[in-house]
């Protein structure tokens, strides 16, 4: 039997600590694992369904008590299992060949690898959550003590995570996660010494192993984002490095030009080989005055170049620095570049600064870690030009919601503060994605400046093939004909001999070793030197294997081939075969065959097809066509897609809900800016639909087999969470039912942890959110509200057995203080927030950590109070409630997320307090005034301690 004295206690306490720390550590690792090796809202979905295991450790242990086993033994063990199962993630993800390509042919296998996978991501949480619901159910009397120390340790996890990152890893952290359950073992199994000591010398090991190799523990992609992996097992990637935001992974990918890819290729950006004279480009825009082209990215730097402008520049992610050297190119008198991930500057400046001319050394240059919209705010600087080419933090960490990315530079409020540090004659370049709703956005951020006549001052230029980022302009002041034939004669200076690509198109077959594709063409010119024909290399940068094209006559005798060299091809582009010219084509019948022998399933191609199913192909040479055109024209609005009633203020929602995809603005309060699906229909582009071909190419390549993939994460989880819950709740109440052990308050109880599970992870989930607009940094903002609300509510329930006496057990106090203060806080929070953003990064740290703590401080009691209640009516039903506050957790973070896609943030905040209204109106009325426990095993328990 435990000896009642302090040693015991304390080892309990910091066993309880371990466990949590080890847990949160675990989830955190895997969060960032998973959008690395799978996309991230696939990862979302599988992590998210692995975490409802957690409860059910809970649901096992009440349906299945234990009546006769020690519980440091049995604890103990469990806190082994964690640390056993917890590395086998590693080694189980690394050998098991899940992925996304499911066919035919390996659609069994894939099950079970798949189902392999998330039965290795459900066993560690299951053991841990065993372990606290077997301990909470034991010593309930002194939960709140017990709940203290686990919410503490939640919150040192959270703490010490982004620190450790760069060092460890993930996969370093794993093993971290290990060891802190290997504490855990030996707070609970109190072993001999000699064990003692073996056990410290394997915890040891797994802190250090981590710090004494030379490179991370990795895990092997699985989804091949823009050949990422492909490059790793080709041994390409010559860096590496975790920073607290991405993963970075520097390839030499091309002769001439690295890769930096940004966690497992869900973002890239490209650096150059370059000696670092800048002086060239003078040389050259000299000597070539009307020829000389520095990509889309210096559109606006050309442009104030013409007007003999030296630009003070901002480059929000500024990234390996492609739009930072345009700028230079240029002559930019200063630029500041701020960038989120710090390690790609590092990188830039230090490892590869010879390779790339130390561009971020330049002495005009000011390089800025950090995020955007924070850096705006730190400065009251007006510059000449604003640029952003593609970015957002892709790191669902930072984010706090992983099932939807946020872009926070794409709201109204961003809007806001780009034109109040524009200059009065400044100009803006945007590049990314869905350019109507960038539009209906920047609009009323516009007219709530006080401003008129948006379109005026708008150009937007797009390139004619499919998913390529449009380019956004915006000049303070309107725009002349003479700046547009300016601007659209500089983008078209690179000319275009393409194949005519079709609005609406479709993948054929994948194209591999032995699959190859074959169509007929017929000749229309008098002669041909090769054939053109649009590629999808599925996200891959260049192909590992050369493309072979054959031309046959119409009886199979081959008359040319061709090899298409595979670094040349990228995604979703137009490819020339070249081959020795062949006359007298017109009017004949030809055969062509494209293939890649050296090509795999796993790594094959795509040729784009039409919407009848032909080939986007023709004969060389093609038509000269401009490679850009207008899209947006703010003097003639006869072509433009987008109508400028469109951009009036306030927003004429009446004409937007008719059309069959969402361009409503984006604001901070629901900042999902790519959530724009309505329905599952193929959507054709034009001004019927106000869609323009990008955003239709996007919808419409997102519908796979009729299911759409940027939905389909949140449809699986709720389908699963639709599942867990006949685990949860069905099957709890048919054993109840069934041996008649119900107990007064059974349904409000249920209904009690439910609510508590749901109403504490919603307010977590939308707190992240809004804090970001006062912190800024998404990475501080995360740190902030996970760790203060941990922290507090562990000193609130560590408090509310005391705070239960003094009130004399009038625990709708304790309700009243949550809603009161968290309806204090919607109503208040804007106003406060905009008194703040002026102040230092650690004052408003501070400040944010004093609004949040009073909150949290509440929330931190109803869960202690439950337990309370439980352990005088039914101790046994202690690991349901357990479970039930853990499925309902998961399941209301999900359900945060949902809501505020479809509505707003405030309106999660207020439902969160309404459903704490209604645990207010079950609560239990009447609990025992007891002192705090001694750690000692409650003597209604169904754990038997021998």
């Amino acid at each position: 039997m435990l000896k009642e004295n302090k040693s015991a206690q304390t080892s309990i306490c910091l066993g309880v600590a371990a466990i949590s720390f080890a847990v949160l550590t675990m989830e955190l690792s895997m969060i960032r694992i998973m959008e690395v090796i799978l996309a991230p809202n696939t990862g979302y979905m599988a992590l998210t369904s692995a975490m409802f295991a957690l409860g059910l450790g809970g649901i096992y242990l009440y349906l299945f008590p234990i009546k006769t086993v020690n519980l440091n033994r049995a604890v103990a063990r469990l806190a082994i299992g964690f640390s056993f199962f917890a590395p086998m993630v590693i080694v189980i993800f690394n050998s098991l060949p899940f992925g996304f390509e499911i066919n035919q042919q390996n659609i069994l296998i894939q099950i079970l690898c798949w189902s392999g996978m998330y039965l290795a991501l459900v066993l560690p949480f299951f053991t841990a959550g065993m372990a606290l619901a077997l301990i909470f159910q034991t010593y309930s009397k002194d939960i709140g003590r017990l709940y203290f120390f686990d919410l503490i340790a939640a919150g040192l996890a959270c703490l010490v995570f982004i620190p450790l990152m760069p060092t460890y890893g993930p996969g370093g952290l794993i093993l971290i996660a290990s060891a802190a359950s290997m504490i855990a073992f030996v707070c609970f199994a109190q072993p001999a010494k000699t064990i003692t000591g073996f056990v410290v010398l394997i915890i040891v090991a797994l802190i250090s192993i981590p710090i004494i190799k030379d490179d991370y523990i990795e895990f092997e992609g699985h989804a091949n984002k823009r050949g990422n992996d492909e490059m790793i097992e080709k041994g390409k990637r010559i860096m590496v490095k975790w920073d607290p935001v991405s993963k970075l992974d520097v390839m030499n990918a091309r002769p001439n030009a690295l890769l930096f890819s940004l966690d497992g290729g869900t973002q890239g950006s490209w650096l150059g080989r370059f000696n670092g004279d800048f002086t060239y480009f003078d040389r050259v825009r000299q000597e070539q005055p009307d020829s000389f082209f520095f990509g889309r990215n210096s559109i606006v730097h050309y442009l104030a170049d013409t007007k003999n402008i030296e630009p003070e520049v901002l480059i929000i992610g500024s990234s390996a620095g492609g739009e930072t050297k345009a700028a230079i190119a240029f002559g930019a008198k200063h630029i500041d570049a701020v960038e989120l991930v710090g390690a790609i500057i590092s990188a830039e400046r230090y490892e590869f600064k010879d390779y790339g001319g130390g561009i971020y050394n330049h002495p005009t240059v000011t390089p800025v870690i950090g995020e955007g919209r924070s850096y705006l705010r730190s400065t009251d600087k007006r510059y000449d030009i604003i640029q952003m080419f593609s970015n957002h933090s892709t790191s669902s960490i930072t984010q706090g919601a992983t099932a939807a990315g946020v872009a926070y530079l794409q709201t109204v409020e961003a809007y806001l503060e780009y034109f109040e540090h524009l200059k009065e004659d400044g100009m803006m370049q945007i590049n990314h994605h869905i350019y109507p709703r960038m539009l209906t956005t920047a609009a009323q951020a516009w007219h709530q400046s006080g401003r008129t006549d948006f379109y005026r001052h708008v150009l937007v230029i797009e390139p004619r093939i499919a998913d390529t980022l449009p380019t956004l302009l915006i000049k303070m002041q309107p725009w002349s004909q003479s700046e547009i034939d300016t601007v659209i004669s500089y983008v078209n200076r690179k000319k275009s001999y393409e194949a005519a690509r079709p609005k609406r198109v479709k993948p054929s077959h994948r194209l591999y070793a032995g699959k190859p594709f074959e169509t007929t063409l017929t000749g229309k010119g008098d002669y041909t030197n090769g054939i053109q024909f649009a590629v999808g290399t599925y996200l891959q940068n260049g192909l590992a294997y050369d493309v072979q094209v054959d031309l046959y006559d119409k009886n199979r005798q081959r008359l040319r081939q061709a090899t298409v060299p595979g670094r040349m091809i990228a995604d979703n582009t137009v490819v020339t075969a070249r081959f020795e010219t062949l006359t007298g084509i017109r009017g004949n019948e030809y055969v062509v065959s494209v293939s890649a022998p050296g090509a795999g399933r796993r790594n094959g191609f795509s040729i784009w097809l039409t919407e009848d199913g032909d080939a986007s192909m023709n004969f060389s040479p093609g038509i000269e066509v401009p490679t850009n055109f207008i899209a947006f024209n703010p003097l003639d609005d006869k072509d433009n897609i987008v109508s400028n009633a469109l951009l009036q203020s306030p927003f004429p929602r009446a004409i937007a809900d008719e059309l069959p995809w969402d361009l409503t603005p984006v604001t901070d309060f629901s900042p999902f800016f790519s959530m724009i699906r309505k329905n599952l229909d193929l959507l054709e582009a034009g001004k019927e639909n106000v869609l323009d071909a990008n955003t239709a190419y996007l919808l419409n390549t997102q519908l796979n087999n009729g299911y759409p993939k940027d939905w389909i994460h949140l449809i699986v989880v709720g389908a699963v969470s639709i599942v867990f819950s006949l685990v949860f709740i069905a099957a709890p109440l048919l054993r109840t039912n069934l041996k008649h052990s119900t107990w007064p308050g059974m349904s409000g109880d249920i209904i009690y942890f439910a609510c508590l599970g749901l109403g504490f992870i919603m307010l977590q989930v939308v707190l992240i959110q809004i804090f970001h607009k006062l912190i800024g940094f998404p990475v501080h903002t995360f740190v902030l509200v996970i760790s203060t609300m941990l922290l507090s509510a562990g000193l609130g329930s560590v408090c509310s057995s005391r705070f239960l006496r003094i009130a004399g057990n009038r625990t709708s106090i304790v309700f009243f203080m949550i809603i009161i203060y968290g309806l204090i806080f919607i109503f208040s929070f804007e106003k406060l927030f905009y008194l703040l953003l002026s102040y230092s990064l650690p004052v408003r740290l501070i400040t944010g950590a004093i609004m949040i703590a009073p909150l949290a401080f509440f929330l931190g009691m109803p869960f202690p109070i439950g337990i309370l209640g439980l352990a005088n009516n039914n101790p046994a039903a202690i690991p349901w409630a357990w479970a039930l506050n853990g499925f309902f957790t998961v399941l209301g973070g999900y359900l945060a997320i949902v809501i505020s896609i479809n509505s707003s943030f405030t309106t999660v905040l207020l439902l969160a307090l309404i459903i704490y209204g209604v645990a207010l109106l079950v609560v239990r009325k009447s609990l025992v005034n007891e002192k705090p426990g001694n750690l000692m095993p409650d003597s209604q328990s169904s754990v038997k301690v021998v």
